[in-house]
């Protein structure tokens, strides 16, 4: 079973078994979360493009799988599942933007009278915002990302 935990809004935390798992390589975590937030396996040449572009074709196959290597002697379970010349997150990975998109859907939900309203459900929603998506990440050698970032960021705030 996996038992791993991404925080993403604010700054990134990874924990796995209630351990935080000391992980600050950047470009992996911003990887990591548009794997997240994308929801959709990706391409590797695509991440490469979007994170690597200005490196040359073989040092940016390096760094990538330098990163993934790093990663996965940090966290036990498979985060990351390679298949192919594809990657995706393990689709049981708990993610907090996809608990408030879930939890801010339902909040919006009309609640029938005389229904009780469950504030509990509300405060521990609101409690997922700690902050923008990859709160103080900032890549500035890879704009295709900030540019998506940015947008995610506006996104993820007027929902919030």
């Amino acid at each position: 079973m996996n038992n791993l935990r991404l925080s993403l809004l604010g700054p990134v935390t990874i924990q796995q078994n209630n351990q935080t798992i000391d992980f600050h390589i950047g470009k992996i975590q911003a990887l990591i979360a548009y794997l997240a937030v994308t929801g959709q396996p990706q391409r590797r040449e695509h991440l490469i493009d979007l994170f690597w572009r200005e490196s040359s074709p073989e040092a940016a196959r390096k760094n990538l799988r330098n990163g993934l290597w790093r990663l996965r002697q940090q966290v036990d379970n498979d985060l990351l599942i390679a298949e192919g010349e594809r990657l995706r997150l393990a689709s049981n990975t708990w993610i907090d933007v996809f608990a408030l998109e879930t939890g801010l859907s339902k909040i919006a939900q009309p609640v029938p009278m005389p229904g009780p309203i469950i504030y509990h459900d509300y405060r521990n929603t609101l409690d997922l915002w700690r902050g923008p998506l990859l709160g103080g990440l900032k890549l500035s050698d890879a704009s295709d990302f900030e540019l998506w970032l940015g947008a995610e960021r506006e996104r993820l705030a007027r929902l919030y």
